[in-house]
């Protein structure tokens, strides 16, 4: 059985291993991510509430251009990936409102101790700690 494929990536073609690729799932999700619920809805006994963390687990079983399939605590769904958000660092979400406890300048740019800013999403770099705004 064949363990490789032919890809075209942006600097080079490539016969690669199917383990060194994954799908790349709607909204820019990747299998393994962690969400947040922007919904709450109910099938039978089983929830997901607004706020619950889930995990990406691959394309959705229908509407895959539209829907990623996640495991949350109480429910697996096909979600639309405008009702999910990505889990940031610190329990961040995008929107929330943030007060910075350092003053610190890049350039002719600052920012004061004490500023109020707004979190727009994963950093740049370090994305495991550090949260853009």
């Amino acid at each position: 059985r064949a363990r490789r494929i032919f890809c075209r990536f942006p600097r080079m073609a490539v016969n690669i291993l199917v383990a060194q690729v994954e799908p790349e799932l709607p909204g820019g999700y990747r299998i393994g991510d962690r969400v947040v619920s922007r919904v709450g809805f109910r099938i039978g006994d089983m929830t997901v509430d607004s706020g619950d963390v889930g995990t990406v687990e691959g394309f959705a079983f229908q509407d895959r251009a539209r829907r990623i399939f996640c495991r949350f605590p109480r429910m697996a769904v096909n979600i639309l990936v405008a009702q999910v958000e990505p889990e940031l660092p610190g329990g961040y979400r995008i929107g929330d409102r943030v007060v910075s406890r350092v003053g610190f300048r890049i350039g002719d740019m600052t920012v004061d101790s004490g500023d109020v800013g707004t979190v727009e999403g994963f950093a740049f770099q370090d994305r495991a700690r550090r949260i853009f705004c």
